[in-house]
């Protein structure tokens, strides 16, 4: 019996997602196979495998807006 498969469906910026394909086929993946990676990687951790955080500039910007 087959595994039953959810199809998703995202938006992403081409230029994004080209450079990621690229990337992930220097190392003999796919898209597809580097989400399927990803999920199984937030189940086992029981969460994201990296802690999502602001880059300077982005904070930055938010503490500049406060200060208005």
């Amino acid at each position: 019996m087959a595994a039953l498969v959810k199809k998703m469906q995202v938006t992403i910026e081409k230029e994004k997602y080209d450079l990621v394909e690229e990337i992930l086929a220097e190392v003999g993946m796919t898209p597809t196979a580097a989400v399927n990676v990803l999920f199984s990687k937030i189940i086992s951790d029981g969460g994201l495998p990296f802690r999502p955080s602001l880059n300077e500039r982005q904070f930055a910007k938010i503490l500049n807006s406060k200060k208005k």
